[in-house]
């Protein structure tokens, strides 16, 4: 799988998903970001991640530290593709924006427009 092509699937899911991947906490007042969340959710890497290598104890681990815990990630064709900076920088925008979100608001726009912006930066081409 090409860069290009990982990049589409990724975009595909996130645009498409009605809600970021997150944990909230009321009682603490915390919102924390998933790899894997309730109803299907997944975050930008998450979607990288195939059904069959996801561990719940990836979560609240970084990218650099899932690569070093698992590293037979390091091979998958969805993942391989991909310098670790920009893996980093995928999780960045899906999980400050994830923060920042609520509903109503249009979880898809708002990763369309935080995606086009790192396709434009990365000279990948935004074609969902």
């Amino acid at each position: 799988m090409t860069l290009q092509e990982s990049f589409n699937h990724i975009c595909r899911n996130l645009i498409a998903a009605t809600r970021p991947s997150i944990y909230r906490d009321f009682t603490i007042e915390e919102t924390r970001c998933q790899y894997r969340g309730e109803d299907g959710a997944k975050c930008a890497v998450g979607w990288l991640i195939p059904d069959d290598l996801y561990d719940p104890h990836m979560e609240g681990k970084s990218v650099l530290r899932l690569f070093v815990d698992h590293p037979e990630l390091q091979e998958e064709p969805t993942l391989k593709a991909w310098p670790k900076r920009f893996l980093c920088e995928l999780q960045e925008i899906h999980d400050e924006a994830a923060t920042a979100w609520h509903y109503p608001m249009d979880w898809g726009s708002i990763m369309r427009a935080n995606l086009t912006k790192f396709a434009t930066n990365n000279n990948l081409k935004m074609e969902v």
